[in-house]
Protein backbone atom coordinates (compact mmCIF):
# COMPACT_ATOMS: atom_id res chain seq x y z
CA UNK A 1 0.00 0.00 0.00
CA UNK A 2 1.33 3.06 -1.35
CA UNK A 3 1.33 6.04 1.29
CA UNK A 4 0.00 9.87 0.49
CA UNK A 5 1.83 12.55 1.38
CA UNK A 6 -0.20 15.65 0.98
CA UNK A 7 0.78 18.96 0.52
CA UNK A 8 -2.19 21.10 0.66
CA UNK A 9 -4.68 19.45 -1.75
CA UNK A 10 -2.25 17.87 -3.71
CA UNK A 11 -0.71 14.21 -3.20
CA UNK A 12 3.24 13.96 -4.03
CA UNK A 13 2.64 12.06 -6.63
CA UNK A 14 0.26 14.84 -8.29
CA UNK A 15 3.25 17.12 -7.98
CA UNK A 16 5.41 14.81 -9.31
CA UNK A 17 3.66 14.09 -12.28
CA UNK A 18 3.42 18.11 -12.74
CA UNK A 19 6.68 18.65 -12.29
CA UNK A 20 7.64 15.92 -15.20
CA UNK A 21 4.70 17.67 -17.49
CA UNK A 22 6.74 21.14 -17.61
CA UNK A 23 10.02 19.74 -17.75
CA UNK A 24 8.67 17.55 -20.81
CA UNK A 25 7.16 20.37 -22.80
CA UNK A 26 10.54 23.10 -21.50
CA UNK A 27 12.37 20.46 -23.43
CA UNK A 28 9.83 19.80 -26.58
CA UNK A 29 9.73 23.85 -26.77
Amino acid sequence: MIKKYVIGDLTIWEVIVAILVVLFFSIKL
